[in-house]
């Protein structure tokens, strides 16, 4: 592609590794992909399109498990503030959800998506500026099939001040958010919250990590 490949984001399914960034085309930035073997083969040499929807698409994240890939990314096709939205794709590169799953479509900018997969399907967390005042941390389920658990979202934390910069990883069965939180006010510290597998926040007032 003559613009700019950025962002890059990998994750396994267990036997090869699918890659995903944002690609700058002519008109906008598009969610690119290519699967890479475990002996360093590239099996989409020419990429494959994860999401081409009207205006940008930044930031991608992704998890995988032994039956696929969810793809989360900041997109812009509202034309007026940044949404969450995913696909599928399968361990041979193909991306189910062409148009894109709707995970969160919340007023004001979701930003910073992440996801993790579990036996059941993924975990996806975000920074999310609802309220208009301060970014809070926000999440849903996202099932094998594409079903979304929550369109509004489930609040992961809401304490005072920002909330920002999520991130998820699991343990096959449920799983850990941790964020970056300024609810101190002189400075950020580290939070986590436990979640389970069915995407309710075990910790409400948060873990401090440091």
């Amino acid at each position: 592609n003559a613009g700019n490949q950025l962002q890059p984001a990998v994750a396994s399914d267990g036997q090869n590794y699918f890659v995903v960034w944002q690609d700058g085309g002519v008109s906008s930035i598009d969610i690119f992909g290519a699967r890479v073997s475990a002996t360093g083969a590239v099996l989409d040499p020419n990429g494959v399109i994860v999401s081409q929807a009207t205006n940008n698409e930044l930031n991608p994240a992704i998890s995988g498990s032994p039956s696929g890939y969810l793809v989360v990314w900041q997109d812009y096709r509202s034309g007026t503030s940044s949404d969450i939205y995913g696909t599928r794709v399968t361990t041979a590169g193909v991306a189910l959800d062409p148009a894109g799953i709707a995970i969160s479509t919340a007023a004001e900018d979701q930003l910073s998506p992440t996801v993790s997969a579990d036996g059941a399907g993924f975990m996806v967390a975000w920074q999310d500026f609802r309220s208009g005042s301060q970014f809070d941390i926000y999440g849903t389920r996202v099932s094998s099939a594409g079903a979304v658990g929550s369109s509004s979202g489930t609040v992961i934390s809401a304490a005072a001040n920002d909330q920002t910069n999520p991130r998820l990883a699991a343990n096959g069965t449920s799983h850990l958010a941790v964020w970056a939180d300024g609810r101190a006010g002189a400075k950020f510290a580290i939070y986590a919250a436990r979640i389970t597998g069915a995407g309710a926040v075990s910790d409400a007032s948060g873990i401090l990590l440091n």
